[in-house]
């Protein structure tokens, strides 16, 4: 789980395997940045334990960052909703080339709006929330689109042949 204390400065937190956690990022009360989140599979069991104990996915609260929190090329299947009311109030989120499988689940939620917010080629099952389409923050992603894992529900997170979400991401820069 990536959950750093007060302050963080050039963080990478990359190519883990995050299985049943109540709420694996969570940048709550963080200065600093950037923060670097990529290349993390996160998926849930479907036991009653997990469908109770995993409740969320993102946790951007207070802060702020003085740097942006990059989630990039990530992949998630779970029944929690993405970030809850009150959990995504930091404007540093910039979100890109994520590929989420929702079930059971709100979707990504995000109750809380800011204009410095960016999501881009993310593919998700589900609709994105309001607040994104109401101000055109998610151009180029993939709503409503199931991203054909192999098989999430065991952590294999390559897409099959055919995914619509192959060779949709972008190039990142930093």
């Amino acid at each position: 789980m990536c959950e750093p204390e007060q302050w963080a400065w050039n963080l990478h937190f990359y190519h883990n395997q995050i299985y049943n956690s109540h709420k694996p990022y969570s940048i709550d009360g963080v200065q600093g940045g950037p923060i670097y989140i990529y290349g993390n599979i996160d998926w849930q069991s479907t036991d009653a334990n997990a469908m109770s104990k995993v409740t969320g996915i993102w946790k951007y609260k207070t802060g702020p960052l003085t740097y942006p929190c990059y989630a990039s090329n990530n992949s998630f299947w779970t029944s929690a909703t993405g970030f809850k009311s009150g959990e995504a109030t930091n404007t540093q989120m910039k979100h890109f080339n994520n590929a989420y499988f929702f079930f059971q689940s709100d979707g990504l939620g995000l109750y809380d709006w800011s204009s410095t917010f960016t999501f881009n080629n993310d593919c998700i099952n589900v609709a994105w929330p309001v607040n994104i389409t109401s101000h055109s923050q998610e151009a180029n992603g993939l709503p409503n689109t199931d991203p054909q894992f192999v098989n999430g529900a065991a952590g294999d997170f390559r897409l099959q042949p055919g995914s619509p979400c192959v060779g949709k991401g972008t190039v990142m820069s930093f």
